[in-house]
This record gives C-alpha cells, sequence and structure tokens, in this order.
C-alpha cells in the first residue's frame, strides 16, 4: 500500500481543497497557505492546471473550472 502523506496526490487534493471552499478565485498566497514546500506546490499546481481541473485567470488567480 502506498503511503499518502506527502505524495503529489495529497498536495493537489489541498489545493483544490482551497478552491472548493472559496467563494470565487483566489490568489497565490491562499494556495500558498495550503502547502509549504514552494516546489512541490508548484508542479501540484501545474499538473491540476494541465488536468483541466483548475483555471487560471486573466489576473492571475485560480479557479476551479467554471
Amino acid at each position: 500500500m502506498q503511503k499518502f502523506a506527502g505524495t503529489d496526490r495529497q498536495v493537489r487534493g489541498r489545493l483544490l481543497d482551497v478552491l472548493r471552499a472559496a467563494h470565487g478565485p483566489v490568489d497565490g498566497a491562499a494556495l500558498e497557505a495550503a502547502w509549504d514546500d514552494a516546489v512541490q506546490r508548484g508542479r501540484c499546481l501545474d499538473s491540476l492546471l494541465t488536468d483541466g481541473l483548475v483555471e487560471q485567470t486573466a489576473d492571475g488567480h485560480f479557479r476551479l473550472p467554471t
């Protein structure tokens, strides 16, 4: 059984949790608070954007797809 703690899967879930709880697009600082490791967080955010699970607005904020 694969461990979950600290995996990219966990980070992706935390980023999505922030977006689900928000009432609109969030800035990068809101996502920074979800995970301390900036490299891993950035990699996971990039993968969520690539997978179409997160959108970036013209002003640089992030949201769930509409």
